[in-house]
């Protein structure tokens, strides 16, 4: 069985001769010394602060383009196993530079440096220009007309998540049938046709 108590507390009252004024506050000049401390900081850093937002920056154009980008089926190289070079890679590398305007919108697109054949860098170049406006930088201050991005892609393997590449083409049987007047038709159902039985 379960009993309360109820408890009761004494409060006693304290006096205070006089009142002493605050200690004067070291956490604003702290806070001042820190600001300065900062902007001293970001004047000698402002070139490593400037890269890190170019590269997140980046990271987000590229990000947003890799999203929208459809890789094709195909072999990346148009070039057959016989006559494949030994160096060659059986992957696709573009280096793009990307011209811009003040809003973002992709105004150009250049292929400086692809491997890959025409399919894989036209699927690219059509990404980029459906990722148009392009994100907004974090600061000002990174905003550039031309970027330089890196892109790979790895060729489709059956069986492999199909995400990020085209629809599958079914290839279907094709049947033409040629045109007829209907007279023709008729003629050709003329031997189906059931003859009425005679009456005698």
């Amino acid at each position: 069985m379960l009993a309360w108590v109820k408890v009761a507390m004494k409060t006693t009252p304290i006096k205070i001769d006089r009142l002493e004024s605050p200690a004067p506050l070291t956490l604003e000049t702290l806070a001042l010394d820190e600001e300065k401390q900062s902007e001293s900081f970001s004047d000698n850093n402002d070139g490593a602060e400037r890269a890190r937002l170019y590269g997140i920056y980046s990271g987000q154009i590229q990000a947003r383009i890799e999203r929208i980008w459809t890789r094709p089926r195909t072999p990346v190289n148009d070039v057959s196993s016989s006559t494949k070079t030994k160096d060659a890679v059986d992957y696709f590398h573009c280096q793009v530079q990307v011209v811009q305007d003040s809003d973002g919108n992709v105004r150009e697109v250049l292929l400086p440096n692809c491997n890959g054949s025409p399919a894989w860098q036209h699927s690219l170049v059509i990404a980029i220009q459906h990722a148009s406006p392009l994100p907004a930088p974090p600061s000002p201050k990174v905003f550039t007309r031309s970027l330089s991005l890196d892109f790979t892609g790895y060729r489709y393997i059956a069986g492999a998540p199909e995400e990020g590449y085209e629809i599958a083409r079914i290839e279907t049987a094709q049947f033409i049938v040629p045109t007829k007047t209907p007279e023709q038709i008729a003629q050709e159902f003329l031997p189906f046709r059931s003859t009425p039985p005679q009456q005698h």
